[in-house]
């Protein structure tokens, strides 16, 4: 399994325990305000998805914000 900037752990946790078939790893792509790693007080959060990523294509596993 991998995984790839500013997943959130509750995400990665979640794709662990379950281990859905074709999913290889997860991603989040740019840099969103507010995703881990790129929290900034007093600013206010992007929407954001975490993309699922295996043999069989990308897929969106959870969207924040």
């Amino acid at each position: 399994m991998a995984f790839e900037g500013h997943v959130p752990i509750a995400d990665m946790k979640r794709v662990l325990a379950q281990r859905p078939r074709g999913v290889s790893g997860l991603a989040v792509g740019g840099m969103p305000l507010g995703s881990p790693g790129m929290e900034v007080a007093g600013m206010k959060s992007q929407p954001f998805s975490v993309i699922a990523f295996g043999p069989g294509g990308r897929r969106i596993y959870a969207r924040h914000g």
